[in-house]
């Protein structure tokens, strides 16, 4: 599953509306390993994270190619692709 997110450092999710990406503060995030911080923030739970996107009527594509058309159809500027 490819998702669409904004290049914050909490990654934000866009719906198809092409509106602004939205955060869904029930993901839980890696933000730090070995002492060092890691941007963009990893998913903790995929699984989890999956479910709560889900919820909250996020899109998901098979692959990058499908992602991307939709971006580029939504004219999505700074975004990028989170794979789970």
């Amino acid at each position: 599953m490819i998702f669409i997110i904004s290049t914050h450092s909490t990654p934000r999710f866009y719906k198809n509306n092409g509106g602004l990406p939205i955060q869904i503060d029930s993901i839980i995030y890696i933000k730090e390993k070995n002492g060092f911080l890691i941007n963009p923030a990893l998913v903790a739970d995929p699984m989890q994270a999956i479910t709560e996107l889900y919820k909250a009527e996020i899109p998901y594509y098979l692959t990058k190619i499908d992602a991307r058309k939709k971006a580029v159809e939504l004219k999505l500027t700074g975004f990028k692709y989170l794979k789970l």
